[in-house]
């Protein structure tokens, strides 16, 4: 190689050189004025947020400007994809910024409904306002927002369902403190009518739960938070609605409804007795489902619940009528170990193991010796069941 050509070499490597430390710093300034652009947009959303903030203190809004306000407000509470947590941020882009925004957008959002909250009585249509507003939250609370049901669920998502919850948890506990005299029955009205919305929310969020498992356990960690917050007064027609949803032609819906069952269970206390029979009959009724997989959810609740039951004491009152022959309840007694030892022959393994499950935890309830000689027998035999993990 001449010397010439040598020198084009180290010309044109020196080039190179030189061309991706200019881009490098290209990439930076891009980055940087990106940077001190979202920081700009940032603080204009603020600033704006506030100023309707200090608006909707002195001015109410109409039909039409509510609503066209609502989604902007809806819109901002919700994370976005890029978002990171505060702890977690970088100093060039800070998660603090997004996430204060989302907050005051909760606290306008709040703001905007706050005359309903205080003068329930002032506009017969009241109601219909904080229903707009749990239409317009519902895909946050599914995390169906921004291109649907995606999996695994952005941690995006969850963040903005847990703002969103403990926004609702609050509103319904507001809701609940509206006081309401004897002689007001227009306020009385719209009180039921507002409960009547939250019920409704209840409602679309089982209808309307994606049919994967992810987005149903977060599903029912949100029917099962909201319901706790109901006062006691209420609670019952959304038990009437989970029976009738536990008996709907769809197979998803009868695995929701006894998932949403047992969690409602197992946080129920003293004082909902009533409410918590309610739940149970849910469960052991799909325990006969023609789907194996409903089949085999409710007995696997049903073992659950007696192992919960040896620790509980609330709970062992409810369990232990349906395992005993306290109270003269032979008959429910017999039927239930009936339905348990036929389940143990299903012709679907997992089903036959919960209900071998199940039977084996009832004697853990009582000092008696609740299974006859013929129902251990049967256990006995399963011993010889086909499948291995039966006989285990």
């Amino acid at each position: 190689m001449d010397q010439g050509t040598q020198q084009a070499h180290k010309k044109e490597k020196k080039g190179k050189g030189k061309s991706k430390k200019l881009a490098k710093k290209g990439k930076k300034v891009v980055e940087e004025s990106t940077s001190v652009g979202n920081e700009k947009q940032t603080n204009w959303v603020l600033v704006i947020l506030k100023e309707l903030y200090l608006f909707l203190e002195v001015f109410p809004l109409h039909q039409d400007s509510f609503n066209y306000t609502l989604e902007i407000l809806t819109d901002l509470t919700r994370f976005r994809e890029d978002f990171v947590p505060d702890g977690k941020a970088k100093k060039k882009n800070p998660g603090g910024a997004e996430e204060k925004i989302t907050k005051l957008a909760f606290d306008t959002l709040h703001r905007l409904i706050q005359p309903v909250l205080e003068e329930p009585d002032a506009d017969s249509d009241a109601h219909q306002m904080v229903r707009e507003v749990f239409k317009n939250l519902l895909p946050s609370l599914l995390m169906t927002f921004d291109q649907g049901a995606t999996t695994p669920i952005p941690k995006y998502k969850i963040h903005t369902r847990d703002n969103t919850l403990e926004f609702l948890n609050s509103l319904i506990s507001e809701i609940d403190g509206i006081e309401v005299s004897d002689d007001n029955n227009a306020r009385k009205s719209n009180k039921e009518q507002l409960f009547t919305s939250v019920h409704a929310l209840l409602q679309h969020t089982c209808a309307q739960v994606p049919e994967k498992a992810d987005y149903r356990n977060h599903a029912c960690q949100v029917v099962a938070s909201l319901f706790g917050v109901l006062p006691l007064t209420v609670k019952p027609r959304f038990l009437a609605f989970l029976s009738r949803y536990s008996k709907n032609a769809k197979a998803a819906y009868r695995l929701f409804a006894v998932q949403i069952a047992m969690s409602l269970v197992e946080l129920s206390s003293e004082g909902e007795e009533q409410a918590c029979k309610a739940l149970l009959e849910i469960i052991l009724s799909r325990a006969s489902d023609k789907v194996a997989s409903v089949r085999a959810r409710s007995l696997d609740s049903v073992a659950t619940l007696l192992q919960l039951a040896t620790a509980n004491s609330h709970l062992k009152s409810q369990v232990y009528q349906l395992v005993t022959l306290q109270d003269n309840q032979t008959d429910k007694r017999q039927n239930f170990l009936s339905l348990l030892v036929k389940r143990t022959d299903d012709e679907k393994c997992n089903v036959r193991r919960v209900a071998i499950q199940a039977l084996e935890t009832i004697g853990m309830l009582s000092d008696e010796l609740v299974l006859s000689k013929a129902e251990l027998r049967h256990l006995v035999d399963k011993c010889g069941d086909s499948a291995l993990s039966i006989r285990k």
